[in-house]
């Protein structure tokens, strides 16, 4: 089976870093990613995609990049139980990067 994603975007939310209770960084970003056609008001309208980076990839993301910077992602989809503000319970989508470029 493959999980493969490609998306390039700016950075909506400055990078967040954390540590895990095991000592793992992790940092979590919002990728703005504007849609490719405008809609019936001729308004180009973007997605934004969570984004997980994990150990070395977390600490150059927090370090190397802000909010509005230009980059590329690769990695997979990953889904995870989640609670609404209603108190729903859903799955969320999430990418976990394998990759990243920065390219502004």
């Amino acid at each position: 089976m493959i999980n493969t994603v490609v998306i390039v975007g700016r950075i909506a939310e400055a990078p967040e870093i954390k540590e895990t209770a095991m000592g793992n960084k992790v940092c979590s970003l919002l990728l703005e990613v504007e849609r490719n056609f405008p809609n019936s008001e001729g308004v180009y309208l973007s997605d934004y995609i969570p984004v997980t980076l994990w150990k070395g990839m977390a600490d150059e993301a927090s370090s190397h990049s802000k909010e509005g910077s230009l980059i590329g992602v690769k990695g997979r989809l990953q889904t995870y139980e989640a609670k609404s503000k209603s108190g729903n319970d859903f799955r969320a989508l999430n990418v976990v990067a394998e990759s990243i470029t920065y390219l502004s």
